[in-house]
């Protein structure tokens, strides 16, 4: 994927995950570490955009998979997701790369 170029992510309709425990801590972990990065593109620092996490270190994942598993170990309290509250102050092509919903709950963000 060429650089600047973030796959829009999907709604996540996968309520029940096929993954064992110890597949969601070792994917948890990878994200934590990718997100921690410093060629991945954050806001303040504080927290990873999740389009750039998924361009530059998931990019063969199956992208319905990988918002899904986020999800699921955000549920399981691996890490932490978070919503964009300031567009207007973000490159909005990455927020909308890093668009995450499940339920009635937007994310774009993986707190580091």
């Amino acid at each position: 994927m060429a650089p600047g170029h973030y796959e829009h992510m999907q709604n996540v309709t996968k309520t029940v995950c096929d993954w064992t425990a110890a597949e969601l801590t070792a994917f948890a972990s990878a994200v934590r570490i990718a997100a921690a990065r410093p060629q991945t593109a954050k806001y303040h620092g504080e927290v990873a955009f999740i389009g750039s996490i998924k361009a530059e270190w998931f990019r063969y994942s199956d992208t319905e998979t990988f918002a899904a598993m986020l999800v699921a170990a955000h549920q399981a309290g691996l890490l932490s997701l978070r919503r964009a509250d300031l567009v207007g102050a973000m490159d909005r092509a990455m927020v909308a790369a890093s668009e995450v919903v499940f339920m009635s709950a937007e994310f774009h963000f993986v707190v580091v």
